[in-house]
């Protein structure tokens, strides 16, 4: 079977800008004063969602392409600390992990 057409769609998907904003743009548009606010009781922060997304994709990336990888423990190894301040660095280095990890994972696509 050629499933050519679905890579290439699950390419675009992936890449943003047909049916979502690309990452990047969201991303880059999120104050850092609004990065750790919870919005209500029981709803996560922005950050804590990018967090929790950039370690979900890392662990389907890595178990792709190596046998050897171990996934964490869930939930917990899916999740960042609760309530924890979150700096530019940490906040930089979250966003340059989940871009790099969907840059490579469009690749093996």
């Amino acid at each position: 079977m050629d499933d050519t057409v679905l890579r290439e769609q699950l390419v675009e998907l992936l890449r943003g800008g047909e049916a979502h904003v690309k990452a990047e743009a969201v991303l880059a548009g999120v104050s850092p004063e609004f990065r750790g606010v919870r919005p209500a009781a029981n709803v996560h922060s922005v950050w804590e969602e990018l967090e929790h997304l950039r370690l979900a994709q890392e662990d389907i990336l890595r178990y792709t392409i190596d046998a050897s990888w171990k996934s964490p423990e869930w939930p917990g190894g899916y999740w960042p600390p609760e309530n924890q301040s979150v700096t530019d660095e940490m906040w930089e280095a979250s966003v340059d992990g989940f871009l790099s990890d969907l840059k490579e994972f469009v690749t093996l696509v």
